[in-house]
C-alpha cells in the first residue's frame, strides 16, 4: 500500500503568526550596577562534575551576558515541583514532561508563554535548533509555547539486543526477520543448560514493548496510536483517520470485538492489538523470564550472560555494548531493528511526540529573557552545544570529525542529563567507537529529511476536561495495570484471551467514556490544523 503523507499545512501559518509577534528585547541579563542575574534551575537525576562546565560557560559568555546559574536537583521531581511552583519558589527553568506533570502544570497556568522567542532572528540559536517542523509540535491550541522539547532523533529506534556469538555457536541464521529471531530464541531456549542461562529472552515489566506491533505500517494505513490515552505505551487507544487525515473515523483499543474493525484497511480487519497479545503468548511466552512482570532492569543479567536477548533501543547501544564486553570479553553484541521501515532506513513517520522530555519557565519568573538568552547561546553553535552535552573538549571528550565524538575518562568526568538542557537532532554527535552500521542508523534517525510528521503530531490528550473523564481515565489505567505486564510478556499463556475479556468487562464503562473523549479531542485538533 502506498504511504499516505499529509501536507504540513500548519507550518506556514505558524511562521506567519510568529513573525508578526512582538520581538522580545535582548540583553535583559546584562549586569546592572555591577550585579549579575542569577538564574535558578530545578532539574532531576543529578549529574556529576557539572560545575566545571557551568564555570566554563561563565568564562566564555556568562560574564559578558551577566548571567550566573544555580542548578538545584530534586529527589522526587513529580511530587516536589508542583508544590514549588504553586508556592512560587525561586525557579527560572525546570524539567517537566507529559509523563511527569506537564499537562496539569500547563492547565493550571504555571508556565510562561515563550512563543515570542522562537522563529525570531533576535534568537538565532533557538531559530536554528527549533525548526518549523518542531515548532508545529510545540504550539498549544491557544497559540502559546509553554514547553521546550529536547530530543536527539525523530523516531524511536526500537530494537532487540542479542548474543551474536551464541547465534553463530548454535548455527542459527543471521537475525534479520521475525522468523530468524524466533529460531534464535528457540535454539537458545533448547540449550539453556549448556549456555548457563536463565532464559532465552530477558524481559522487564514492559515486556516485548512494540515488537510485533507493526507501528509504522499502521501509520501508513492511517491508524495512529494516541499517546497517553490508555494503560501505557502500546496499550493506548488507536485512531483510524480518513485518507486525507482530516477525520477521525474510529477509536479502538485491545479487547474491542473484531466486528468493530470490519471497515478498517486490509490487514487490520480484526482486533490487531488483541491478536498481537495472543501471538506473543502463543509463540514467545515460554522464552521470557518468569519474573518479568516485576523486573525493571533486565540489562544487568544480560551483561553477565544470563539472558540470550533483551528489548531496547539504539540510545542504549553504547551502555549495553560496553557493559557486555566488560563482563564477557569474548562476547559479540548483535542488534536487530525489528520494524522494517527502521531496519531498512526508509522514509517514514516521526513519533507522535517528538520528545518525551521538556523544560519550562514558571510564569512568575522575573528572568525569562535571561533564561531564554542562555538557552539561545547553547544552540548558537555546535561548539556551544557540545560544551553542555558532552563536557569540556580534550578533557571529557574528543572531536573525531564528521559529527562523531570519542568519550574520554578523566577522574572528574562530566555527566549531565542532556535531555534536560541540550539534546537536539541538529547537533547530535555519534560515538566514533560504535560500529559503522550503528553510526549509520544514528545518522538516519537524526536527519529530518527521512521523516514526515506523524499525522497527529502535537496532539496532547487532556483527561482533566471533566470529573467524569478524569475518573474514568484513572480507573482505566488502574484496571489495565493489573494485566499490562503479563500481556506484554505473554505470561498469561493459554489464558490470554480470557484475561483480555476479563479486563474488557471490568473496564468497559471507563473505556467508552475515554474513547468518546479521545475521539472528540482528536477531531477538534484535526479541525484546528
Amino acid at each position: 500500500m502506498t504511504t499516505k503523507i499529509w501536507k504540513r499545512t500548519a507550518v506556514s501559518a505558524l511562521a506567519a503568526v510568529m513573525a508578526v509577534s512582538m520581538a522580545p528585547c535582548r540583553s535583559e541579563a546584562k549586569e546592572t550596577s555591577g550585579e549579575k542575574t542569577e538564574l535558578t534551575f530545578w532539574l532531576t537525576n543529578e549529574g556529576e562534575n557539572y560545575e566545571k562546565v557551568f564555570d566554563e560557560f561563565e568564562k566564555r559568555a556568562g560574564e559578558d551576558m551577566g548571567i550566573d546559574i544555580k542548578v538545584n536537583w530534586t529527589t522526587k521531581h513529580v511530587e516536589e515541583m508542583p508544590l514549588k511552583l504553586m508556592n512560587q519558589e525561586a525557579c527560572d527553568l525546570t524539567f517537566d514532561a507529559y509523563w511527569v506533570n506537564l499537562a496539569s502544570n500547563i492547565s493550571n497556568g504555571l508556565y510562561a508563554d515563550l512563543s515570542e522567542y522562537f522563529d525570531n532572528d533576535e534568537y538565532p540559536g533557538l531559530k536554528k535548533a527549533f525548526t518549523p517542523e518542531i515548532l508545529e509540535t510545540m504550539v498549544s491550541d491557544d497559540g502559546a509555547i509553554y514547553a521546550i522539547p529536547f530530543f536527539e532523533q525523530y523516531a524511536d529506534m526500537r530494537c532487540i539486543f542479542y548474543r551474536e556469538d551464541w547465534r553463530e555457536q548454535l548455527g542459527c541464521e543471521p537475525v534479520t526477520s521475525e522468523e530468524t529471531f524466533h529460531a534464535y530464541l528457540q535454539a537458545v531456549n533448547e540449550n539453556k543448560d549448556s549456555l548457563g542461562i536463565e532464559s532465552a529472552m530477558g524481559l522487564k515489566d514492559r515486556g516485548y514493548f512494540y515488537y510485533l506491533s507493526d507501528w509504522y505500517t499502521a501509520v501508513e494505513n492511517n491508524i495512529v496510536e494516541v499517546d497517553n490515552t490508555g494503560v501505557t505505551a502500546n496499550l493506548n487507544f488507536r485512531a483510524l483517520l480518513s485518507d486525507d487525515g482530516k477525520t477521525v473515523e474510529d477509536v479502538s483499543i485491545f479487547g474491542d470485538p473484531d466486528e468493530r474493525f470490519a471497515d478498517y484497511p486490509e490487514g487490520y480487519q480484526e482486533n490487531f492489538m488483541t491478536k498481537r497479545f495472543l501471538k506473543i503468548a502463543d509463540e514467545y511466552g515460554d522464552f521470557g523470564n518468569a519474573d518479568s512482570a516485576t523486573v525493571t532492569n533486565s540489562e544487568e543479567k544480560f551483561y553477565v550472560g544470563k539472558y540470550g536477548a533483551i528489548e531496547g533501543n539504539l540510545d542504549g547501544y553504547n551502555n549495553i555494548a560496553t557493559n557486555l564486553k566488560q563482563n564477557a570479553p569474548d562476547s559479540e553484541l548483535g542488534v536487530w531493528f525489528y520494524e522494517d521501515q527502521i531496519n531498512n532506513k526508509e522514509a517514514t513517520f516521526t513519533n507522535q511526540a517528538l520528545s518525551a522530555n521538556y523544560v519550562a519557565v514558571p510564569y512568575y519568573s522575573e528572568n525569562i529573557g535571561a533564561t531564554m538568552e542562555f538557552l539561545d547561546w547553547i544552540f548558537q553553535s555546535q561548539e556551544n552545544h557540545d560544551l553542555f552535552c558532552y563536557g569540556i573538549e580534550g578533557e571529557d571528550w574528543e572531536d573525531a570529525g564528521d559529527k562523531t565524538m570519542e568519550d574520554l575518562t578523566p577522574n572528574n568526568k562530566y555527566v549531565f542529563p542532556g535531555y534536560e538542557l541540550c539534546w537536539n537532532p541538529e547537533y547530535t554527535r555519534v560515538n566514533v567507537t560504535w560500529p559503522e552500521e550503528m553510526r549509520e542508523y544514528k545518522a538516519y534517525a537524526t536527519d529530518k529529511e527521512n521523516f514526515e510528521l506523524n499525522p497527529i503530531s502535537g496532539f496532547v490528550f487532556d483527561p482533566n476536561v471533566s470529573t467524569e473523564v478524569k475518573i474514568a481515565y484513572a480507573a482505566l489505567k488502574q484496571t489495565g495495570g493489573d494485566y499490562r505486564a503479563q500481556l506484554q510478556s505473554g505470561l498469561f499463556g493459554a489464558d490470554t484471551q480470557a484475561k483480555i475479556d476479563e479486563f474488557y468487562e471490568k473496564a468497559k464503562n471507563d473505556i467508552e467514556i475515554v474513547r468518546a473523549e479521545v475521539e472528540k479531542q482528536l477531531q477538534e485538533f484535526l479541525d484546528g490544523k
